[in-house]
């Protein structure tokens, strides 16, 4: 995951990207790169979409509701990334939680801001460390992590940026498209319609006459005529 700093303040150059370097390094965080600039919100355009990023977004200089703009923009362009504010008092915190709800950490330049800015780098660090082994939904207030062995399918919710996956233990709603999301998975997973990943290894029916995978009594999802026998062939590596 590729750390960003977004903002108009180009002095953040002279510490706070520097502290950043120096933080990844001393506590061995080897899953963060960092990118090594601060961009204008303009120049968030020529990034990669396909990448996964961490954004460190300041909205010092913002109206709240410039800020929650600026915010949701950045996520519907980079619907896997983790965003990180940048504030101070006069933004109102509460307001842009309520609003985009997906907010990974803040730095209040007005406190400690270095020790903020080590837990969130350890924090963030050890999660991506853990993805490797599922999926991690992020939350404000709570992050979970779903494991590959008891995920069923994954489906694009319709008319949105995100994704439904359907586990063992419920539902899960995730922001991604499912040709990103399935680079991410392992050799279990499988495209298996336009807007459908299931995990083979988890089949235990496949009714070809409805075309459907069946993964228990209650649980199902289906399959276009076009994977048919791709889902045959990769189904037998699981016998």
């Amino acid at each position: 995951m590729e750390i960003v700093v977004i903002s108009k303040l180009k002095l953040l150059n002279e510490e706070f990207i520097p502290m950043i370097d120096q933080i990844l390094y001393e506590k061995k965080i080897k899953r963060l790169s960092l990118y090594d600039q601060v961009i204008r919100f303009e120049e968030i355009k020529r990034l990669p979409v396909s990448e996964n990023y961490l954004f460190f977004v300041d909205v010092q200089e913002e109206l709240t509701s410039n800020a929650i703009k600026m915010i949701e923009t950045v996520m519907s362009q980079f619907p896997r990334s983790c965003m990180v504010l940048l504030i101070d008092n006069g933004i109102n915190v509460l307001n842009i939680v309520n609003s985009i709800g997906t907010i990974n950490g803040i730095i209040n330049f007005h406190w400690e801001w270095k020790n903020q800015l080590t837990d969130i780098l350890k924090t963030i660090g050890e999660k991506m460390e853990k993805i490797c082994k599922g999926i991690l939904i992020f939350h404000y207030n709570m992050d979970r992590l779903i494991p590959y062995e008891d995920i069923y399918y994954i489906e694009t919710i319709k008319s949105t940026h995100c994704c439904m996956i359907r586990h063992k233990h419920g539902e899960e709603k995730l922001r991604a498209n499912i040709k990103d999301l399935i680079e991410q998975l392992d050799g279990r997973f499988e495209i298996v319609h336009a807007s459908t990943i299931a995990n083979l290894s988890l089949v235990k029916k496949v009714d070809r006459k409805n075309r459907c995978l069946h993964f228990t009594d209650e649980v199902n999802c289906g399959y276009s005529n076009a994977c048919a026998k791709k889902i045959r062939n990769r189904m037998q590596e699981f016998v």
